[in-house]
């Protein structure tokens, strides 16, 4: 997950961040000290066993898809022969020199192949795009330590949109105190959401990753939003990861916060893990979470190509199971409506001028990666391993939201529901994390 930063912050996909002024123009980004990662080679190829062998064939059988445009944004998405649907979008990065296939964090392309990937990806048929939009490589300002920002993630919604995607997945998220939330001009990520919202686009996010930045209680955005598919971290079946930042809104699911290997970025064959700033890691966090969401959603939309980013929404958070909201592919394309008692909700969008009593503050904001920076050490397996689930129907109670969440335009108005437990509190502090 990738971070926004309030001051002087970092952007981390694990790790990258950029200040910038969200209602200000986006600065031209260069290059600093802090180096490429490095891809781990592996000899081995993603591999399953019997029952997972048995459960994508019964997933694909439902959907692969096919005919669902992706869009990525991230930290760009390398070329490779496992991607043979991926086209290049804009790059917020080096606009005057554009990349979107050089990914110099591996991050964008780690989510990828959880999403696309033709030998493992939940959605292996779906066409990708890749925008690219954070970078721990670049910087916005001398110190800041990346580039990206809430504005430049706004940018990067509309580009989605422009080039026709019915998903976009966002593995970044920006922390902030509720103070700082209060007082925040987010009016250009409203704007790109609702346009989304209009434009039948569903938006999935890392809920985001606790760090020295993001802190319990502190607001996450774009998760924040209610139009927005908040995804956290499990470690494992059913258990919620110790790093992933409880979620404030009143809707969210979870799904396997590690990947064990992952597409290469420099060539052709797979990767284990990845150095950066010296440190060998594996892949783990909200980041790489959040696109087992975005994948499942395009399979929806190809069995069903009419459903609405509400509808969409209802069926994710409807079908998700356990008090922990474990989401799981094939019981969320499998699951009709009715067989779970699933309250409607209905979106109303704030106007502008209502809004506008609130004093903007120009906050200086950090894009940073969410989930990007573990240290874990990386078992070889199927992206799905963790997927074994069972998939009982039963739907749990869920928890009911805690504090004031004024700094959100995208409003859910919902109807009573009986809850059994309380909400916790977020982890995020003022940047993008993925």
């Amino acid at each position: 997950m990738r971070r926004l930063l309030i001051g002087l912050g970092a952007l981390v996909a694990g790790v990258v961040a950029v200040p910038v002024a969200l209602p200000l123009a986006q600065p031209v980004a260069q290059a600093q000290d802090t180096a490429c990662a490095v891809a781990i080679g592996t000899a081995q190829s993603p591999s399953f066993t019997p029952k997972q062998q048995d459960y994508r064939a019964r997933l694909h059988g439902l959907a692969t898809g096919q005919g669902v445009k992706i869009a990525i944004i991230d930290t760009g998405i390398a070329e490779h022969e496992q991607f043979p649907q991926l086209e290049p979008g804009p790059d917020f990065i080096t606009p005057d020199e554009p990349a979107p296939f050089h990914d110099c964090d591996i991050h964008g392309t780690v989510v990828a192949s959880v999403i696309g990937a033709r030998e493992m990806g939940i959605a292996p048929e779906a066409s990708l795009v890749a925008i690219r939009q954070s970078s721990l490589h670049y910087r916005d300002a001398p110190d800041s330590e990346s580039a990206g920002s809430l504005a430049t993630m706004a940018q990067s919604i509309h580009a989605a949109l422009d080039a026709g995607a019915r998903v976009i997945s966002l593995s970044v998220v920006a922390c902030m105190t509720r103070a700082q939330a209060e007082s925040l001009d987010s009016q250009q990520l409203s704007d790109a959401l609702l346009r989304a919202e209009h434009d039948g686009a569903v938006v999935v996010a890392s809920a985001g990753n606790i760090d020295g930045d993001c802190q319990p209680g502190m607001v996450v955005y774009p998760a924040v939003e209610d139009t927005v598919i908040p995804v956290a971290a499990l470690s494992s079946e059913y258990e919620l990861a110790e790093y992933s930042l409880p979620v404030v809104t009143e809707d969210w699911v979870s799904a396997p916060g590690t990947v064990n290997i992952a597409v290469h970025p420099q060539g052709a064959g797979w990767m284990r893990g990845a150095i950066k700033n010296g440190s060998e890691g594996g892949f783990s966090g909200t980041s790489y979470a959040t696109p087992t969401v975005s994948a499942t959603v395009a399979l929806l939309l190809q069995r069903n190509p009419a459903l609405s980013p509400q509808q969409i929404r209802e069926i994710i958070y409807g079908s998700a199971q356990s008090a922990n909201r474990v989401h799981d592919p094939l019981a969320t394309v499998e699951y009709l409506e009715g067989t779970s008692p699933v309250d409607s909700r209905t979106v109303a969008i704030e106007s502008a001028a209502s809004t506008q009593s609130r004093a903007p503050q120009r906050l200086e904001i950090v894009l940073a990666a969410a989930g990007g920076g573990g240290v874990l050490a990386m078992i070889l397996a199927g992206v799905l391993s963790n997927l074994q689930l069972a998939r009982s129907r039963a739907s749990t109670p869920r928890p009911q939201a805690t504090g004031a969440q004024s700094a959100r335009r995208l409003r859910e108005r919902r109807r009573p529901r009986h809850r059994q437990a309380k909400h916790r509190a977020t982890r995020g502090g003022g940047r993008l994390l993925r």
